[in-house]
């Protein structure tokens, strides 16, 4: 069984490091040790914020 466990379009690492860290995070989340709460934490953590139009 395959899990897609992409981000949502568009939205990068800030680097490599927090790649990684939300990369686990995320598996962390799929296993269910990691609520969707925390989850976000990491999201808004790790991803670049999407620039205002």
């Amino acid at each position: 069984m395959t899990i897609k466990t992409e981000t949502k379009a568009g939205s990068k690492a800030k680097s490599p490091i927090f790649e990684t860290v939300h990369e686990t995070a995320l598996d962390l989340h799929l296993l269910g040790f990691i609520d969707q709460r925390k989850m976000r934490k990491f999201d808004i953590l790790c991803q670049e914020a999407i620039p205002e139009i």
